[in-house]
């Protein structure tokens, strides 16, 4: 991020807030990871890593000068977008969805199928779909187990994300954002845990299908290759 969208009165502290944030994250984080070898365990990790991205964006926004954040519920041009989620991730989707009932799984279970389907064979480029957790008011049906993938868009410009596929960001944010789970890929990787991102809808599809896709992950398998 350019330094002229900061105000320069507020850098000091920003950068305080922000070594405070992360000191406190990486405590619990470590602390967690000691603690078992669960699903459990492992998504309390991720939540932990969620609310440090919550954190840095709650000490950015005041620092910026003359430019706001233009995301908002409803203004959805990134769903549009190729998604990759992690395999904890995919797997915390699929128990969330597990939980919603016979009905509601069969529909989910079809609605992803068409979506993977439709991913298959295509980069980030060729991919231009709604995304199927995506409601007609353009809201996510999933926002509380959201991946980490689509907690990262911070656009200051719509007309970029709307037009031109783009998102300008804020640097910063993106710098510590790639930091942080690099961190925690490292961290899951020293316990043999596959942290290899695979497509969102293909990934969710294959944890609710195949009932032993959680043990292989944790037997340092990868189930959504």
């Amino acid at each position: 991020m350019e330094d002229s969208i900061l105000k320069e009165a507020t850098k000091e502290q920003m950068v305080a807030d922000i070594n405070a944030a992360l000191e406190g994250a990486f405590e619990q984080i470590h602390a967690l990871h000691g603690a078992g070898s669960t699903l459990a365990n492992k998504v309390e990790i991720m939540e932990v890593l969620y609310a440090l991205n919550d954190r840095f964006l709650d000490i950015v926004r005041p620092c910026l000068d003359g430019v706001a954040l233009q995301c908002r519920k409803g203004c959805a041009h990134c769903c549009e977008f190729r998604v990759e989620a992690l395999p904890v991730e995919a797997l915390r989707i699929a128990a969330h969805l597990g939980r919603q009932g016979d009905e509601p799984l069969a529909e989910w279970t079809r609605s992803l199928e068409a979506q993977a389907s439709y991913a298959r064979g295509r980069s980030e480029k060729d991919y231009q779909r709604k995304c199927t957790f995506m409601d007609q008011e353009g809201a996510c049906r999933i926002y509380e187990v959201r991946p980490f993938k689509c907690r990262v868009y911070h656009s200051l410009d719509e007309e970029s994300c709307r037009v031109h596929r783009k998102n300008y960001k804020i640097g910063l944010l993106g710098q510590l954002e790639s930091m942080v789970v690099q961190s925690v890929v490292e961290l899951f990787g020293q316990a043999g845990l596959s942290m290899v991102p695979g497509e969102l809808s293909q990934s969710v599809l294959k944890a609710l299908k195949d009932p032993g896709a959680e043990a292989v992950w944790f037997a340092r398998g990868n189930p959504f290759r």
